[in-house]
């Protein structure tokens, strides 16, 4: 629903922009759904299977969610830099999950939030060309993404895997709000 309402809003802008929120919204789907299949999967095989496309599916939202925001409201050379490195990026990452899906959990949840904030080699661009509401929910959701991969690191604490996933809630709503708000 929340990516139809994107395409809908964001109807009036060229192709090229308005192909971004298509990956945007896609994105979306693709983590959410393939979280959800990882945990309902009933055997060892599928859930293994569904681990790999899960842990995949986040480097590609890390690279959808950025892609409005550099396509649609920086426009600069260095905006587009970024967003080429970032998929650059989310297919080599697709490939070091599907290989080494059980090994270095740390460097890969290290990737991740590395891949999150490297909106930082853009904030000068950000300030200039986000409002200071966009910015505001697009620092909320860096921070709930980060708050909850600090409680997903701790595994053997109890419920620690359902709070990071209400961080991820948390962090995909407000960049949703950003998004659907402030720069469409």
């Amino acid at each position: 629903v929340a990516g139809i309402l994107l395409i809908i809003k964001g109807s009036y802008l060229s192709t090229g922009q308005w192909i971004g929120l298509w990956v945007y919204a896609l994105s979306m789907i693709v983590l959410f759904s393939a979280s959800m299949l990882y945990h309902m999967a009933t055997t060892a095989d599928r859930r293994y299977f569904y681990k790999k496309v899960d842990h995949t599916a986040i480097y590609y939202l890390i690279a959808g969610t950025y892609t409005p925001f550099l396509l649609i409201a920086i426009p600069t050379a260095k905006a587009q830099y970024l967003l080429i490195a970032l998929w650059v990026i989310a297919l080599l990452g697709t490939l070091f999950k599907f290989v080494f899906i059980h090994r270095f959990q740390k460097l890969s949840l290290a990737a991740y939030l590395a891949m999150g904030w490297l909106a930082l080699l853009v904030m000068d661009d950000m300030q200039q060309y986000l409002s200071a509401q966009s910015l505001t929910f697009l620092i909320i959701g860096g921070l709930a993404y980060t708050v909850g991969a600090l409680f997903y690191a701790l595994k053997r604490v109890r419920y620690t895997h359902a709070i990071w996933h209400i961080f991820v809630l948390i962090g995909a709503g407000s960049h949703f709000l950003s998004i659907y708000l402030y720069v469409i």
